[in-house]
């Protein structure tokens, strides 16, 4: 798996709102796809993590504006009514955390349940976008 890099997620925080909405769905979209090893490789070797650095919407809202200041300009925090996804992205670090006490990737055990939590986020991040463009991101 080619992971998105925290340097491409930044850039594309930079470019505006759109940007980093659509850099956020493929972020989520290869966390859905992974499969059990490449998520395991890709978290051990830090190429990809459930964390801010890995959010387009956290390196333009939050980190931009002061850690904590800029989470109220979040799209995700306007259309879903809290931050991260209405709390999905917190049910998705969750099944990492309860699994097995705050490890960085879910037991194969676990696997099914962060599959089907990340594919929820994206779809959470897709109805944002949805209702911000009026068209679905493919």
């Amino acid at each position: 798996m080619k992971w998105l890099t925290t340097e491409h997620i930044q850039a594309e925080a930079k470019k505006g709102r759109r940007q980093a909405l659509e850099c956020s769905i493929e972020h989520w979209e290869q966390l859905a796809g992974a499969t059990y090893r490449e998520l395991v490789y890709g978290m051990c070797n830090g190429k990809v993590a459930i964390h801010a650095t890995y959010c387009a919407f956290c390196s333009r809202y939050f980190y931009a504006a002061g850690v904590g200041k800029g989470c109220k300009e979040c799209p995700l925090r306007i259309f879903q009514k809290a931050t991260c996804g209405g709390g999905q992205w917190w049910k998705v670090r969750e099944v990492i955390d309860s699994d097995r006490g705050n490890y960085i990737y879910p037991s194969k055990e676990a696997y099914p349940a962060f599959h089907r939590e990340a594919k929820k986020m994206a779809k959470v991040l897709k109805d944002v976008h949805k209702k911000l463009y009026g068209k679905g991101k493919k």
